[in-house]
């Protein structure tokens, strides 16, 4: 309920979702408010990738084909920061890469890259 009220404040028109269709990937989802009818701001989900330059090489060509927006996020495998108790949190057995598509985790190139296919 707090949200019209947010809205008729900030003076916004109108707010559009775009939620993905069955089969796309979560990260296609996109936010954007418009003001008279121009777009104020837009805010896409952005697929997070976890890992190193030459581990991730595989997923990351994917990424770029299908040309979806995507963070990078290096791991140090030469620190070890594979090990820590977060990267554990995505990564049980502490291995590269990682995606994380809005909370759905996947690791093991082969798979990530088969779930950015569909």
């Amino acid at each position: 309920m707090a949200v019209p009220h947010i809205v008729r404040f900030l003076g916004i028109n109108t707010i559009s979702v775009r939620i993905p269709r069955e089969g796309e990937l979560k990260s296609s989802v996109s936010l954007t408010w418009t003001y008279r009818r121009k777009v104020v701001h837009t805010i896409k989900m952005v697929l997070k990738v976890y890992g190193s330059a030459m581990s991730t090489s595989r997923v990351l060509t994917t990424i770029l084909e299908k040309e979806l927006p995507y963070e990078f996020i290096k791991v140090d495998i030469a620190k070890g920061e594979q090990y820590n108790e977060d990267y554990k949190k995505l990564q049980p057995f502490s291995k590269v890469p990682v995606i994380d598509d809005d909370g759905f985790i996947m690791y093991e190139s082969r798979a990530i890259c088969k779930y950015l296919d569909r």
